[in-house]
Parts: C-alpha cells; structure tokens; sequence
C-alpha cells in the first residue's frame, strides 16, 4: 500500500437508519413532523431523510439510507479515523411573515458516531445513538438521567474497508494532548489575557507531519474530562466536538516523563490552579514504511520537542483595563518546549506513553541537536516575516553582518506594484505551504517582535521550571512484540538436538517397584549359579575350612535375595 501500482478500488459504507424512540420535547409532547441530516467531514452533508411522523409515544419509523465513498488508502482512513459522522435531528415548524408562512426547521439534537472501529473491526448489527442538545456539553453525569431522543442505525460495507491482504501490515498512532498544568504566577496573573499555541512534528515519511493546536480554553480550576475533542474542534461547545468514546483506564502505564512515583498525580500537581485545556486527540495509520521511519528515528534521536508558544490575545488590551493593568504587563511572545523520549516505545510490549514534560525555555542549537538538524516550527514560520531570525540575534540585537546582508538584498529586490501585492502575498502563503508548514498556523501567529533565544532568565516564563504539559501516546499493537512463554519455550527448544525418546516401562510406582524387585532376584540367580559352576576356583586346599565356610555364608544370602 506504500506504492501503489494501480488505482485504489472504493468502498461503500451504507449508513441506514431505521427507526426512532423518545422522539419527544421537554414538556413530554411528540414532537412535530421531523427531519434527519447525516453530515461527514466539515459540514458537508451527504444525505437528508424526508419528514417522519412521530407517533403519541414519541416512535418515528424512518427507513432513511446514505452513503460514503471510501477510497482503499492511507489519505481516506485517516480522515475517517479523525472524521465524525453526525447527525441532525430538526423538527419542523412554520415561521409566518408578512406576506406568507414559510416552513422552517429547529435543532432538537446531534448525535456523533466515531467511524474508527469499522476500519479494523466487521461492521454490528443495529445499535442505539442518543441524540444531546446542540447548542451545549450536556455533561456525562446527566446523560443517564435525561430520556433523550434516540435512533437505530446500522452499518454495512460493500468490501472491507480496509483490504485484508493490507490490515495485517498497518499499525495506528494515537496521540491526545490534555493539558498545560503548573501556569506560573507571572501568566496565572492574567492566564486568560494570552495564546497558548501548541505544535510538534510527528516523523513518519521524509515529509514529517505537524500537530498544530491553535485553540484552548483557560479554566480558572481543574476539571476532569471524560472525553477529548476531535483535532481541529479545539474550545467548541457543541456535543459533535467530542470523540463519543471515553479515554482510556485500564492498563495505565508508569509516568514515562519528567515526573516519577507520587508526582504522577497530574491534578494534585496543578492543585487546583488555573491551567489550559487542550484536551485533544488525533488519530494516525501508519503504513509499514512509515512505521520503519518512526522506529528508525526513535532509535536514533529518541527526542521530540513539542513546542509551546505563550502571547498576548485580542482580548488582552480589555483584559489590561479590568485588571488596572498595562500592556507591558503581559508577555509579549515568549517560546517554549517539552522534549517527549519516543525509545520507551522501543521496548517490548510497550505500546503506550503518558507523562508529564516539563517545559523550558526554547533552545535553537539544542533543538537542532536533539531532532537531527530540524529548526523549530515557529521559527520556521516567522522566519522571512516581520520576525527576524533567531541565529542572528546575539543577546536581543541584529549582527552588523546580518544588518548589511538585509540591505543588499533590499536594494536589490525590485519594487512591487499594487497589482502585483495580492499575487506577491499569495506567493508568500504558497511558499509556507509547500514547505509541509500549515498556514493556518502562520496566520494566528500575528508576532511584531522577535524574543531573545534562549531567554535572559530573568525574562524567562518558564525558568521555574514548575510549568509542565501532559502528553499521552498510543500505539495500536506494541512495535516490538512482548514474546511469551510459548515463544521463549520454542525457541530454547530449536536449541536442543533431538534424541529418540526412551521407552517407559513402568507407569505406575507400584509397578516399578515390583521390576526392582524382580531384576534383583534375577542377579541373584544368575550369580548363585556362577558361583556354584566356579567355586573350586574360589576355594585353596591349604585354608583349612575357613574360606569354605565364607563361601557357604555368601551362598546362602544369595539364595535369601533370588528366592
């Protein structure tokens, strides 16, 4: 699947949705004639069902059937790994005007349906998906009590949706961001008066892929989250930002960062301060060559830096007025970064990552080091902006040299007219783009003033070392397989040479002790015999009787033994 020769077949995933319960409003009515919409992907519907009636008890049959379009590779089960499929519950109602009434439809509720399992798993029979409100986070300790809407809807797949001959070779990569905890008194001030970017790279193919998460929400106190939001849905709060599936509890592995033995009780680390909120996941397959280029760099660097961003926001000039403040109060742009080891998951059996990282000061010539010559993200996009680059600044100011290169090349870039300002700027973004950057990213960065790297301590956010973020990566089987005792057992067993087995005549105790004895009067017997045959040639005449009579003593024990 790494190079295919030929055009990828398509599969069909059918969704149909038969039928409906508790189809009923806040007041215990049925509700009005209703519509079904399936969305997948950025809002893009794919199919609406007609008016269903509800019946006095709130049942609607439905019989509603869509469908998508998968493609057999990596691109589409990636997007169908990170891709909800919602659906849309609206009732009908009749919106008047002044000329005529026109029919119009609410939102009762949205369902989210993950699609990952039927990648690898065969698609079940008819199961159950509860409609929550769509305008808020119903939380999970009032979604049993609450009788909400519910419809049946059931999967079937025209061909596996991944090839057979293929799933064998395709490992998944999970990897969620949950939180930045320990926000130093400096940002606690006015925690929500700044940006907190996150971005990281993932080296999977010679093109690395990078994990941007340009949105998080600032609590004032700690909350424990039951699910994480889908990449790209940072901050929302609408139900179909969830993942529907909780995080994961069982098999919890030893803290694998920067924290060790009690120090790993993350919300006891943060007591209870203000902390920022990612809380996303993101899902990755990974074909056999990217797998041989992860482990292949995990051998060799080990270290990923995940990189953090800390500036002023839009609502900081507000944020500075309530707190009688001044904008020289705030961290104008300051950089960080966590340095997550990857060997762990070298080990056998290992198959998952989850720690705490402390974040420092970002480190140009450590960060080279440390990734094999990769230059940090933000660096990478502020770089050619109004931002200036961090290898010629010395101690917060411009080299001379790095002055008059500027200058040549000023003198020698030609003047733009402003027709040719949007082409210009469009080159610019595509410039970005094709350098594996995101542009989004670059966009919200927004930075007027490059810091000094690596930060005077004294401006250093992140010199008490206290700030940390926690980090959980999994692995869908283990790259290095943990052997069992069976496979110990076979593989000590190809060192053996082989011998013919012994025959076993006795199988029972009693058995061989009535042998032993057995074989004993059989000795006996024979060297009674012999002795008898022989016994002039064990006597001298000369003895006079004695040895005569040891003879007849040796004899007669024999005797006793055979008899």
């Amino acid at each position: 699947m790494d190079s295919a020769t030929s055009r990828p077949e398509k599969a069909v995933l059918s969704i149909i949705i038969r039928s409906g319960r508790n189809w009923k409003n806040q007041k215990g009515e049925p509700l009005q004639p209703c519509v079904l919409r399936c969305e997948y992907g950025d809002g893009v519907t794919i199919g609406e069902s007609p008016k269903v009636a509800v019946d006095a008890n709130g049942c609607a049959d439905i019989d509603f059937t869509t469908t998508i379009a998968i493609d057999q590779e990596v691109a589409d089960w990636n997007q169908m790994a990170n891709t909800p499929l919602v659906l849309l519950l609206m009732e009908s109602s009749v919106k008047e005007s002044r000329k005529k009434k026109s029919p119009s439809f609410n939102k009762v509720g949205v369902a989210t349906i993950d699609l990952l399992p039927l990648l690898f798993e065969p698609a079940t029979g008819e199961q159950w998906h509860r409609f929550a409100p769509a305008d808020h986070v119903l939380p999970d300790s009032e979604r049993g009590l609450l009788q909400m809407p519910e419809a049946a809807v059931c999967f079937e797949t025209s061909a596996p949706l991944i090839p057979d001959n293929v799933i064998g070779e395709l490992n998944m990569l999970t990897i969620t961001l949950d939180s930045l905890y320990g926000i130093p008194s400096r940002l606690e001030e006015s925690w929500e008066c700044h940006d907190y970017i996150t971005a990281l790279f993932l080296p999977f193919e010679q093109t690395d892929e990078l994990l941007s998460y340009e949105k998080s929400l600032c609590q004032e106190f700690s909350a424990e989250w039951e699910r994480h939001y889908w990449y790209g849905r940072t901050g929302g709060q609408s139900d179909d930002d969830f993942i529907p599936a909780r995080r994961p509890t069982e098999g919890e592995p030893e803290s694998s960062g920067d924290f060790r033995g009690d120090d790993v009780n993350f919300e006891l680390m943060a007591n209870d301060r203000p902390r920022v909120t990612i809380n996303t996941e993101k899902r990755f397959i990974l074909t056999r060559k990217m797998l041989a280029t992860f482990e292949e760099y995990a051998s060799r660097y080990k270290m990923v830096p995940v990189e953090l961003l800390v500036k002023k926001s839009r609502q900081a000039q507000a944020g500075a007025k309530a707190r009688r403040k001044t904008m020289d109060d705030f961290i104008s742009v300051q950089f960080g970064m966590a340095m997550v080891n990857l060997s762990y998951l070298l080990y056998p059996g290992v198959g998952r990552l989850r720690g705490a990282y402390r974040i420092q000061s970002l480190d140009p010539a450590r960060y080279e080091e440390q990734t094999g010559g990769r230059r940090s993200l933000f660096l990478q996009l502020t770089a050619g902006s109004a931002m200036e680059d961090t290898g010629s600044i010395v101690n917060g100011k411009k080299s001379e040299v790095d002055r008059a290169e500027k200058r040549e090349i000023k003198e020698e870039k030609p003047k733009k007219s402003r027709e040719d300002g949007k082409d210009g700027d469009k080159a610019k973004d595509k410039e970005k783009h094709s350098a594996g950057l995101p542009m989004s990213l670059a966009s919200n960065l927004n930075i007027h003033l490059m810091p000094e790297l690596p930060a005077r301590a004294e401006n250093d956010v992140f010199s008490c070392g206290k700030m940390y973020l926690v980090l959980d990566i999994r692995m869908r089987t283990p790259l290095v397989k943990r052997h069992t005792l069976e496979d110990l057992a076979l593989s000590v067993q190809s060192l053996i040479p082989h011998r013919d087995d012994v025959t076993r005549e006795a199988r029972s105790a009693a058995e061989a002790q009535n042998r032993y004895h057995k074989k004993v009067k059989e000795l006996s017997q024979t060297l009674l015999e012999e002795l008898r045959r022989n016994m002039h040639k064990y006597t001298a005449p000369e003895s006079g009787g004695e040895e005569s009579r040891s003879l007849q003593h040796c004899v007669f024990t024999l005797m006793l033994a055979g008899g």
